[in-house]
């Protein structure tokens, strides 16, 4: 359905243009909140802290939908004062109280992100519904061959350019046979520095 396939979409649109960026990382998920070109606010209340308040019930239905769980940092848009910074977490603690998930907020951190975490009750939903793509490993990326021109050689590692990627083959230690795999793009960038 539409809505599932929007609970596994990167970017959720906020009323007024503003949008969060949800990311899973390696140990953490992370939240960004974008302003986008919402530039009204409510009266007495800053532009940030207007779309920071408002961006709260939609990160904890988030959080939920998604089953998000482990060290969760929220940058939300840089606030004028700590005052600011407290109205947002008082937010979102309330938002999240309804969760019957055990949540803890840690509050915001020396760079202003806010910290949380969330007891793990499972998998997440894009670990239930999604595996990892098999040609970019789940980075979501890929080098672009065309843009490098590259032909270097040693005697155990060869990487080769195409159209299409770069390839970087490794010579297996059993076997003198070579293996192929899609170059790092700062392997790439390594390589040119090092053979011209």
């Amino acid at each position: 359905s539409q809505q599932l396939q929007e609970a596994l979409t990167r970017k959720v649109i906020l009323p007024g243009g503003a949008s969060l960026v949800i990311d899973k990382r390696e140990a953490l998920h992370t939240i960004d909140v974008n302003s986008g070109g919402n530039v009204t606010t409510s009266e007495g209340t800053t532009l940030a802290l207007s779309q920071n308040l408002a961006a709260v019930p939609e990160i904890a239905r988030q959080i939920r939908l998604r089953n998000l769980s482990g060290i969760i940092l929220v940058d939300f848009i840089d606030m004028d004062t700590t005052d600011e910074q407290t109205q947002v977490a008082a937010a979102l603690e309330e938002a999240l109280s309804s969760d019957r998930t055990k949540v803890v907020l840690h509050g915001f951190t020396s760079l202003g992100l806010m910290e949380l975490t969330r007891k793990r009750t499972g998998p997440s939903l894009r670990e239930m519904l999604t595996k990892p793509c098999k040609h970019c490993g789940g980075t979501g990326c890929v080098v672009v061959g065309s843009r490098i021109h590259l032909a270097v050689q040693d005697a155990d590692v060869v990487i080769m350019r195409s159209d299409d990627d770069v390839s970087v083959a490794r010579k297996c230690v059993c076997s003198g046979d070579h293996t192929y795999d899609v170059a790092p793009f700062q392997l790439v960038r390594y390589v040119e520095r090092v053979f011209p």
